[in-house]
């Protein structure tokens, strides 16, 4: 990541500044109180926006106005990005307000929330490492605040082990283990489970064996009265057979009855719908003649559809030009500003020369060159914006009288498709009648039939008494033998109800046995061997972490104190540990620049460690050092020159207010305040 410009609009002491950041060493110079570390609060704020107990929105809002705004650009990956962010005063407090975020060159609007998520993901930072007060990823590798410079290296051991476990990404070490306890602990609880059901199985083997008997039993009483069953069932299934020829005789008589009245009922319906019909009829004669053939819609729904096109590509065009004109208006503003600034100009404000007249005419010429230029522009610009407007109005006029045809032609399709509708619904009728007739014809035949055959023998009823009585013995006797044989399979369907249950429940049991045998071996792997990896694997990578966070720390301190008898190491919970003559001092002896070199030599190997470990962060090519030299002396500043070329960063961005650490720089922008506004002179 490396910054490359940053808005800032009524935030503290800034009305409206940009500032560009160049690449290298660039040092924010300027007088305490001047509004250096507003810059670096405003561009954590764009990328994390308000920290709670850390960053405010009342901190950072200008007193007296009512909206801010910080827009940061910067390039991830040689991607050019922008994100803004705004702040609004309310009544009782400041807040932030919807922000946006551009990605090759497309404006996206987006709540805190969303900026915050889409900035995680460019950063690659995970989101477990941001917390409402903080952003420790950031705060450990780009910037830590002056007042925090020197805090990690003062925190007591316990505080201090635990931030960096998070950063170096080693805590998830303690939480597999954490979780691993848990699971073991659920794997005994588990087991104690699977062990209360098999206390039983002994007794559910021996009822198993039980039931087997008792559904022997039954079976063989079912074989013995089968004969019976079988032969009340053919004696009911004969007598039955008899019966229904008597009754099918009797049937026949009452059909014969009934297709009388049901033809003479027929007879009345079918009158009454030919009548029906016929009248429904009558009014199709007078449609002899078939309206025209309408016209066809497509032709003229493609012609609106290509107007439409072209009214679009118009619309975009005229966009394209007021764009164009706008960006031309702000460059021709830019140059009147910058003419009327040299032209007031009376002394550079770098080589501190006089600026002569003919040094203003000449660049005065220049500019008012280029704004003849951005006028003639202008006039292009407004020409094509009014071309294309009249464009749109005439394929508007256009689409309106080819909808107005449109609608014609869709009246003729309706009127012709009404003509058909009723021309099929005549034929349908005329069909229809014709059916009718023949369906009149047959049932007059039926009724003769009916009439002809509809008369009854006097000994019918008699014979079929007689029969239905002997019908009701067979089956009071098939009854008794049925509720015998019932009872008996109903005896067998429980028995085997009850086996299925007491087999399903020992298919458990031999389950849960064989998910036990499971749980302990899991168990034991867990308590054994499991573990003991989580721990050596951790012990590993803080032995790797610690050999390089401590010979870089050892460089880097070694590199700015150059004192034999002052050195310095860090021990096994990652504390420094400072000696002279040999013996140990504790940091907070040391004097203020000794202090200053500790820290920040802790704070740069910190930074490349990290780097160096998390290889999805982006922003490895950035560091910010807010005060980083308080108490050096001239050698030690000689001497972080070398230090910061060997952090080996593209873009280092330091803040301070001493003079002598200009010579660090590859550029300098001076931090100025006049009546309770700052700016920025390059």
């Amino acid at each position: 990541m490396l910054l490359q410009s940053l808005r800032l609009k009524n935030i503290r002491s800034y009305t409206d500044e940009r500032i560009d950041f160049p690449q290298g060493i660039v040092l924010l110079a300027g007088d305490i109180g001047a509004g250096k570390s507003t810059i670096l609060l405003a561009i954590e704020f764009a990328l994390f926006g308000l920290l709670r107990g850390d960053l405010s929105g009342a901190a950072l809002l200008r007193n007296g106005a009512r909206e801010g705004l910080v827009e940061l650009a910067f390039e991830i990956d040689g991607k050019p990005t922008m994100i803004g962010r705004t702040l609004k005063r309310s009544k009782t407090s400041v807040e932030q307000d919807a922000g946006y975020l551009i990605e090759d060159g497309l404006r996206r609007e987006a709540t805190a929330i969303e900026l915050k998520t889409a900035v995680l993901g460019l950063l690659g930072y995970p989101a477990d490492l941001i917390t409402k007060s903080k952003s420790l990823i950031y705060r450990y590798t780009v910037y830590t605040p002056q007042e925090e410079m020197k805090k990690i290296i003062l925190e007591d051991t316990e505080s201090r082990l635990m931030i960096l476990r998070k950063v170096f990404d080693i805590e998830k070490y303690r939480r597999i283990n954490d979780n691993a306890a848990t699971y073991a602990k659920l794997l005994r609880e588990r087991k104690r489970t699977y062990e209360g059901q098999l206390v039983d199985e002994p007794l559910k083997q021996q009822q198993s064996q039980a039931k087997q008997q008792d559904a022997h039993a039954v079976q063989q009483a079912l074989l013995a009265i089968q004969p019976q069953f079988n032969a009340a069932k053919q004696a009911v299934i004969a007598q039955k057979a008899q019966l229904d020829t008597l009754e099918t005789e009797r049937a026949a008589l009452n059909q014969h009855r009934a297709a009388f009245q049901a033809a003479e009922a027929e007879l009345a319906t079918l009158s009454k719908q030919r009548a029906s019909l016929q009248d429904e009829l009558a009014p199709f004669a007078a449609q002899a003649t078939a309206p025209p053939t309408p016209p066809s819609l497509q032709h003229i729904t493609q012609a609106i559809q290509q107007k439409q096109q072209e009214v679009n590509r118009a619309d975009a065009l005229a966009r394209m030009h007021i764009a164009a004109h706008a960006e031309l208006k702000a460059t021709k503003h830019l140059s009147e500003a910058t003419a009327q600034k040299i032209l007031a100009l009376d002394q550079c404000p770098t080589c501190l020369q006089k600026v002569d007249a003919t040094h203003k005419h000449q660049f005065t010429q220049s500019e008012q060159q280029k704004l003849q230029s951005l006028l003639a522009q202008l006039a292009v610009a407004e020409a094509a914006v009014s071309t294309h407007e009249q464009d749109k109005q005439r394929l508007t006029q256009e689409i309106a009288t080819l909808q107005q045809q449109q609608a014609l032609a869709h009246a003729a399709q309706l009127q012709f498709q009404r003509y058909q509708l009723n021309q099929q619904r005549k034929l349908q009728i005329e069909t229809t009648l014709t059916q009718l007739a023949q369906s009149i014809t047959a049932a007059e035949q039926r009724k003769r039939e009916a009439t002809a055959l509809a008369q009854a023998s006097g000994t019918l009823e008699q014979r079929f008494l007689a029969e239905k009585q002997k019908l009701e013995a067979a089956l009071q006797y098939d009854q008794q033998i049925v509720v015998q044989h019932t009872r008996l399979l109903e005896n067998a369907k429980h028995l085997r109800d009850t086996l299925t249950l007491l087999e399903q429940e020992l298919a458990a049991k031999r389950e849960a046995r064989i998910t036990l045998e499971k749980l302990n071996a899991l168990h034991h792997w867990l308590d054994e061997f499991f573990t003991g990896l989580m721990g050596t694997m951790e012990k590993h990578v803080l032995t790797k972490v610690y050999h390089d966070f401590n010979g870089l720390f050892q460089q880097w301190f070694g590199l700015l104190i150059q004192d034999d008898v002052l050195v310095a190491r860090l021990n096994q919970e990652f504390s420094p540990v400072v000696q002279q003559n040999g013996y140990d001092t504790d940091v907070t002896s040391l004097s203020g620049g000794e202090k200053t070199a500790c820290a920040l030599a802790y704070r740069l190997a910190l930074n490349k460690v990290i780097n160096e470990l998390r290889t999805g962060i982006h922003t490895k090519d950035l560091i910010i050092l807010d005060e980083p030299t308080d108490g050096f002396s001239a050698d030690q500043l000689d001497r972080m020159r070398e230090v910061l070329e060997q952090v080996q960063a593209r873009q280092i961005i330091i803040v301070s207010h001493e003079a002598k650490i200009e010579s660090l720089a590859d550029h300098v922008l001076r931090v100025v305040k006049e009546e309770h506004t700052s700016k920025v002179l390059v």
